[in-house]
């Protein structure tokens, strides 16, 4: 059996896992940035100001 196979498949494996990562970190900011979109929103609505 070939070395260059099982090293190339975990050099694979590493490198799918650390996308997902990263997307999984970039969606939770994206989440954060919204949910603190939202709460400065409404406590806009809620102290009566009409500025976007």
């Amino acid at each position: 059996m070939d070395i260059q196979y099982p090293i190339a498949g975990v050099i694979v494996l590493v490198g799918a896992v650390a996308f997902l990562k990263t997307f999984d970190f970039l969606a939770a900011q994206s989440v954060k940035r919204l949910l603190e979109i939202g709460e400065a929103s409404r406590a806009d609505k809620i102290c009566g100001s009409d500025t976007p």
